[in-house]
C-alpha cells in the first residue's frame, strides 16, 4: 500500500477494486481460474477493512463489512484469508462492547470458533502474518481500554523489522502505551521513553510521505514527549494541534484520543472544568467511532476523576 495516500481515498480504491476482482471471480467460478481470480479479492477485502479501521470508520458498520467480506470469501473457500478478517472482526466486536466472538465465527464451520483457538492454531501451523495481525489488534485494543502493561507485552510479541503498513500502527500503539508507562512507572523509565522517541522521529519521516495519514498521530506522539520530560505548556499546544489535524482529516477515534489525553493534562494541573470540558468531548467521538467499550472506559474514569 502506498502510504502517502490519504486513508479516506484509499478506502474508496480498494472499494473499487475490490468489486472488479469480485466481478471477475464471479465470471470464473465454474472454471480452473476460480480460485486464482478469488484471491486478488481476498487480498483487497483484507486491506478495505483494516484500512477502515485505522481511518475511524464507524464500527458497526465496520462490523456489517466484516460480515459481509466474510460470507464472499467463504463463497470463494478462502479459509485463510478469511481468517484475517475474522481477527480484525474480533477487536471490533470488544471494541463496540461484546465479548461474543461468535459473530466473527458465525460463516465459519469447523474446529476454530474463538479468537484463542485461531492464534494456537496459527502458532502451530506457522501462520506468522496472521499471529502478527492477533497480536497487533490485541495490542491496540489493549491500550484503548489503558491495559499498558499488557500492551507492551504484546508489542513485544508481535516482533519488529517487517515494514508493512500495519507495522506503522504497531510503531504508533507501542510508542503511546510507552509513554503512559513512562509516566506511571519509574522502573524502565528510560526504555519506554526511548521507544517513544523512535517513533515520534519515524513519524516524522513518515509525515513526509503523507500529512493527511500521520500528521495527527506526530503531533500527538511529541506531545506525550513533552508531557514526559514535563513542559505542560508546549504539550497543551501541541495537543490542540493534534486534535484540529485529526478533526481536519476526519479520523475521529484519534481526535477523541487527543481530547482525552488533553482532558488528562487539564485534570493534572488543577484546571478540573477545562478538563471536564475535553473528556465531554472526546467521548462524543469515541460515540461517534461507536466504541462503546472505550466510552465505558471513560465514563468511568471521569467518575473518578471528577470525585
Amino acid at each position: 500500500m502506498n502510504i502517502g495516500i490519504p486513508l479516506l481515498d484509499t478506502q474508496e480504491c480498494k472499494t473499487q477494486l475490490a468489486k472488479l476482482n469480485l466481478a471477475a471471480g464471479e465470471q470464473s467460478r465454474k472454471t480452473s481460474a476460480f480460485y486464482s481470480a478469488a484471491k486478488p479479492y481476498d487480498r483487497m477485502t483484507n486491506g478495505v477493512c483494516y484500512v477502515y479501521f485505522m481511518s475511524g470508520t464507524n464500527l458497526l458498520k465496520l462490523h456489517n463489512d466484516c460480515i459481509s467480506a466474510t460470507n464472499k470469501m467463504v463463497f470463494y473457500k478462502q479459509v485463510w484469508s478469511i481468517m484475517f478478517i475474522v481477527s480484525l472482526h474480533c477487536l471490533v466486536l470488544r471494541l463496540m462492547g461484546t465479548d461474543d466472538e461468535g459473530q466473527a465465527f458465525s460463516s465459519i464451520s469447523g474446529t476454530i470458533t474463538n479468537e484463542e483457538d485461531l492464534l494456537q492454531k496459527c502458532i502451530s501451523t506457522g501462520k506468522d502474518t496472521l499471529v502478527r495481525y492477533i497480536y497487533l489488534y490485541r495490542l491496540i485494543l489493549a491500550y484503548w481500554l489503558q491495559d499498558y502493561e499488557e500492551a507492551a507485552r504484546l508489542s513485544e510479541m508481535y516482533g519488529r523489522g517487517y515494514m508493512r503498513f500495519l507495522d506503522i500502527y504497531h510503531v504508533f500503539y507501542e510508542a503511546l502505551a510507552a509513554f503512559c508507562l513512562a509516566q506511571t512507572q519509574n522502573i524502565d523509565r528510560d526504555k519506554w521513553i526511548g521507544i517513544g522517541e523512535k517513533a515520534v522521529s519515524k513519524f516524522e519521516v513518515w509525515k513526509g510521505y503523507s500529512s493527511w495519514n500521520f500528521e495527527n498521530k506526530h503531533f500527538l506522539l511529541s506531545t506525550e514527549l513533552l508531557c514526559v520530560k514535563g513542559d505542560y505548556a508546549a504539550a497543551e499546544e501541541r495537543y490542540n494541534a493534534s486534535i484540529l489535524s485529526a478533526q481536519m482529516h476526519r479520523f475521529v477515534h484519534e481526535e477523541g484520543l487527543a481530547l482525552e489525553r488533553l482532558g488528562m493534562l487539564y485534570k493534572d494541573r488543577g484546571r478540573a472544568e477545562s478538563a471536564q470540558e475535553m473528556l465531554a468531548n472526546a467521548r462524543i467521538c469515541y460515540e461517534s467511532w461507536g466504541a462503546s467499550a472505550v466510552v465505558a472506559r471513560l465514563d468511568l474514569n471521569m467518575s473518578e476523576y471528577m470525585e
